[in-house]
């Protein structure tokens, strides 16, 4: 059996090499090129358009600053326009309480010539006065609205104990008027204080009658309990049988005037003789 003959192998060898860098450098072949870089150019910049901008940013601002400065002017004004107002306001104010106090020193003064009996002499009623708060109390108390000419507590005349209402007299009506709105259904030690103004025509012309008076307060129960714990019984006794038998004979007397026989019967028992 015939064998087939070998394939010849390809060698490749320098001569190859040089046949690719001879086909590289063939001219159907172009080599890479690099791309242009074009290269940005500013423009000029025209001196007088720069001017033109500056100036108009000037002038914005100019405008802006205008603005502002007018803002606070006109703040300025109404702030000050307010402050007068309020001055002016202020200012009629005193005016009218330098007028109201003149008017009230030239009524004072009236009310002082005219005398402490003026209709003008604010009068108030005071009733559920507490215990103790009496004359120089009400004084004390009632000073601190105003002048207070006459107090009086209404007392007993017998034992001089107060009877729990009494009167204040103002130099002024209408501080009186005052006091009262004031202290009416005032809470003081436990009372609640019924105060009111007495108008000129329901004051009596003996009101202020023992105003002025120191009162001081008769132990009436402590004098009777002396004098009669101190009494002698036996000539208290003797007193007492000597008025039935004188009465007894009055009584005799009368009806026989009266022509009635009738004999009043004497007190039973021997009248006692004192030692």
């Amino acid at each position: 059996m015939a064998r087939a003959p070998k394939k010849k192998q390809r060698v490749v060898g320098p001569a190859s090499a040089d046949a690719g860098d001879a086909a590289m450098a063939s001219p159907s072949i172009a080599p890479p090129r690099s791309m242009p870089v074009k290269k940005l150019v500013q423009p000029a910049v025209d001196p007088a358009e720069a001017t033109i901008k500056a100036a108009e940013a000037a002038l914005k601002a100019a405008e802006a600053e205008e603005k502002r400065a007018a803002a606070t002017a006109a703040a300025k004004a109404a702030a000050a326009a307010t402050a007068l107002k309020a001055a002016r306001k202020v200012r009629r104010a005193e005016r009218r309480g330098e007028k109201r106090t003149a008017a009230a020193a030239a009524e004072a003064a009236e009310d002082d010539a005219a005398g402490p009996d003026s209709p003008h002499r604010g009068v108030l009623y005071i009733g559920h006065l507490p215990h103790g708060f009496y004359e120089k109390e009400l004084r004390g108390f009632f000073s601190q609205f105003g002048t207070v000419l006459r107090v009086r507590v209404a007392r007993s005349k017998k034992t001089a104990r107060a009877k729990g209402y009494g009167w204040v007299q103002f130099a002024n009506d209408a501080v009186a008027l005052i006091a009262a709105e004031t202290m009416n259904g005032y809470l003081l030690f436990g009372r609640l204080l019924d105060v009111h103004l007495v108008p000129a025509e329901r004051q009596h012309e003996r009101m202020w009658h023992g105003a002025d008076r120191v009162w001081r307060r008769i132990p009436w129960r402590a004098i009777e309990r002396q004098r009669h714990n101190g009494a002698d019984p036996v000539a208290a006794a003797a007193r007492r049988t000597a008025r039935l038998v004188g009465r007894a004979k009055l009584a005799r007397r009368k009806l026989a005037a009266a022509g009635v026989q009738y004999d009043v019967p004497a007190p039973i028992g021997p009248v006692p003789q004192p030692k």
